[in-house]
């Protein structure tokens, strides 16, 4: 016996519209091309630390931390009517509700209460309970996304000092994804000339690992100590007024020292009002 196919749903919140008579209209126009309307509460993460409510708010006592809180849905969940509408608050707030509700670690695959689970600045919740993230780095198990296979935490790429966020993919698989024994080009594009020459007459970069983007030609012309036009007063200035820029050898910035020193100012200027604004 075959299965009728499942309607299709959209999640919309009543504070996005001002009026019934609109919600009503938003309803039948998606009615007609089958598919239901699923009223739901919008939900404020991190916005109960931001509420300015009333002495005389409404309050309850959380009974899973014991603490008096004020009744709003950035602290409590609030049930949903068949109508779309908010009902009541939930009993415990939302932090007591995600710690008995848990989450899943990702490197010991177990159910563990939420308060196991730190949050960064952002508020982004970290994936590794801290029972995982306490122990050393090689008895640690990562699952790789390319081969799927779990490794010691010391064949990953770590993004942070902390050891709380990992590249996706293991060492090994990072290794064959960009293929670090890739030999180079026997020849490349030139930026500036535009032609396909030997990657011999490229000069290297500053770093000594890298060839430049232009060619021997165009980096003479680049390099020159010849008269230029400054990108910013427009006046035809001598090479000594233009400092280096530092990303190739000899090459010289596009704006003189005097307009240089003008922006800076101007930075630093607007820098301190900000500040002063602050405080």
């Amino acid at each position: 016996m075959n299965k009728p196919p499942k309607q299709k749903t959209i999640e919309l919140h009543r504070s996005g519209f001002e009026t019934q008579e609109e919600a009503d209209r938003t309803v039948a126009y998606w009615a007609t091309r089958g598919i239901k309307i699923v009223w739901g509460v919008p939900t404020i993460e991190g916005a109960a630390a931001q509420l300015k409510l009333p002495a005389d708010h409404p309050k309850r006592e959380c009974p899973g931390c014991k603490t008096v809180k004020n009744l709003h849905y950035a602290i409590w969940r609030q049930a949903i009517r068949a109508d779309g509408k908010p009902a009541r608050f939930l009993p415990f707030c939302r932090k007591c509700e995600d710690d008995r509700k848990g989450f899943i670690c990702r490197e010991c695959n177990k159910h563990r209460p939420g308060s196991l689970f730190k949050t960064t600045e952002n508020g982004r919740r970290l994936r590794t309970c801290t029972t995982c993230r306490e122990r050393p780095l090689e008895k640690r198990k990562v699952r790789c996304t390319k081969c799927t296979k779990r490794r010691p935490g010391t064949e990953f790429r770590w993004k942070n000092e902390d050891k709380t966020i990992t590249a996706g993919a293991c060492k090994p698989c990072e290794k064959k994804l960009w293929g670090s024994d890739r030999k180079p080009r026997a020849s490349k594009p030139c930026s500036g000339c535009k032609q396909i020459i030997d990657r011999s007459d490229f000069p290297m970069g500053p770093n000594g690992k890298r060839r430049s983007w232009y060619c021997n030609g165009c980096t003479a012309k680049i390099t020159a100590d010849t008269p230029r036009a400054c990108a910013s007063c427009h006046e035809t200035k001598p090479a000594e007024h233009y400092g280096l820029s530092g990303y190739r050898a000899g090459e010289r910035k596009s704006v003189c020292k005097p307009c240089t020193s003008r922006v800076t100012a101007y930075k630093n200027r607007r820098k301190r009002q900000r500040a002063a604004q602050a405080a």
